[in-house]
């Protein structure tokens, strides 16, 4: 069964990776069937419902994701951005720190808090986001 699970994982993940979201929520449900304790599965759910819009099904998995594994960035990132598209800047900001907190190598994290800080025009704290984003990843 945990060869069928990862040819399942890789088949989501390059489902997504081509950009099939909808295809790969059907594989990572189909794979949280046989595993619904897959914290890694649930967080890559969470990622495809956010890139197709849904992000009521995304924070659920971010938080089915956290609830399994409390240490994942990535979740928080997800609904720190989430949380800033629906413009509650002050809570998109913690999620975002949150995330920070647990890998400071999250580029993608460095990225949406300077865009918080300068939607909040704070311009010189946004500047430092985006050049410490750059400087962990010059090609973001």
């Amino acid at each position: 069964m945990a060869h069928s699970i990862e040819i399942t994982m890789h088949e989501a993940n390059k489902a997504y990776s081509e950009g099939k979201y909808r295809r790969a929520i059907e594989i990572y449900q189909r794979l949280l069937q046989k595993d619904n304790k897959d914290a890694l599965a649930h967080e890559r759910l969470a990622q495809c419902f956010y890139k197709i819009g849904d992000f009521d099904r995304s924070i659920i998995e971010c938080r089915n994701a956290l609830d399994l594994q409390p240490n994942l960035a990535f979740p928080h990132l997800v609904i720190g951005k989430i949380n800033a598209k629906r413009k509650d800047l002050d809570q998109a900001e913690l999620e975002i720190k949150r995330a920070l907190e647990l890998d400071q190598q999250l580029v993608e994290a460095y990225i949406a808090l300077g865009a918080i800080r300068f939607e909040n025009k704070n311009y010189q704290d946004a500047s430092t986001m985006f050049l410490k984003a750059i400087e962990l990843d010059p090609h973001s």
